[in-house]
């Protein structure tokens, strides 16, 4: 039976000297994940499907990096779900699907697929959301994640 796993990465949260920058979205209704995982319960009932989200998991703060940003030093942060917790879930998972919805968190989706694979190499992962559609100019999302 194959296994998909449906996964919202953990929030962004940028902060200088402690100041917080701007939202951290992770209250939000996930609905286009729940339509999704009913439709494929639905049409391939030989597939088990799970969901995560480690936006709204455990609001764990995990530092992950330091921006120069114009000579000032951003702290960066993922909240929600550490990805090491995921790994049981990722173990398991023949196929995972994440929603990039926002720009600010397309490196922790790029960084999330680097975990899974090293955790399952053999996991196929496909990103989908309004970020990961955005192709104009310099910007080619598609390109991005299909580096990742």
């Amino acid at each position: 039976m194959p296994n998909l796993l449906l996964v919202h990465v953990p929030s962004v949260k940028l902060t200088d000297c402690g100041r917080n920058l701007g939202a951290v979205r992770s209250l939000f209704p996930k609905i286009s994940q729940l339509i999704l995982a009913g439709i494929v319960e639905s049409r391939l009932p030989e597939w088990d499907v799970r969901l995560l989200d480690m936006k709204t998991a455990f609001q764990t703060e995990t530092h992950y990096k330091t921006i120069d940003y114009g000579g000032k030093l951003l702290d960066a942060f993922r909240v929600g779900l550490p990805f090491e917790d995921a790994a049981p879930e990722i173990e398991w998972a023949d196929t995972i699907l994440l929603t990039s919805n926002f720009t600010q968190e397309a490196g922790v989706v790029a960084d999330f697929i680097s975990f899974a694979k090293s955790v399952n190499p053999g996991v196929r992962c496909i990103v989908g959301g309004s970020d990961a559609m955005v192709q104009r100019g310099e910007v080619d999302r598609h390109r991005y994640y299909y580096e990742h």
